[in-house]
């Protein structure tokens, strides 16, 4: 598997200059209120946990100080919006079993720590930002936009594979 980030970088690349009609906007805000429901998702979210030998992937990311509001707006914004409006029920699938966490405080070294838990990896899942940006972008303006989100990070993620155990 090519470096999982890339996916979640491709789709925030995506909606940065993505126009949709009125009618469209209202469907994909209907979308994102079923998906994001606090009472739905917790729902969701649980019944997609890992059992035991499933795969699953950490991803963390140390994002500048300076880059910190920038970097949330990015992933609020873009990022997410663009896993919500894919088209692909993978991409969904994905999305719905991916959890995104952010830090209780700053790092030592002035960065800051978020993570994405994929919990299980999705079989079959492409993780990688390309295809998912590629949805929506030319691969010139997916590039840039991939471009953006690797100027947030301090470092390379680092990225783990995790089989679930009994406990």
């Amino acid at each position: 598997m090519k470096n999982p980030i890339y996916l979640f970088l491709v789709l925030g690349i995506i909606l940065i200059s993505s126009c949709q009609s009125q009618d469209e906007s209202k469907k994909t805000d209907d979308e994102k209120a079923v998906l994001t429901n606090s009472a739905t998702n917790e729902k969701g979210k649980e019944d997609m946990r890992a059992k035991e030998g499933e795969t699953t992937l950490l991803i963390i990311n140390y994002v500048k100080d300076e880059s910190k509001m920038e970097y949330e707006k990015f992933m609020n914004e873009i990022f997410f919006d663009l896993l919500l409006t894919s088209k692909k029920p993978l991409m969904k699938e994905q999305y719905n079993q991916t959890r995104w966490l952010s830090p209780t405080h700053q790092n030592e070294d002035g960065t800051w720590t978020y993570a994405f838990f994929m919990d299980p990896l999705v079989k079959n899942g492409n993780y990688e930002f390309p295809p998912l940006f590629q949805e929506k972008y030319s691969k010139e303006e997916s590039e840039k936009l991939i471009g953006q989100y690797e100027s947030f990070m301090a470092s390379p993620p680092q990225v783990h594979s995790l089989i679930q155990t009994k406990y």
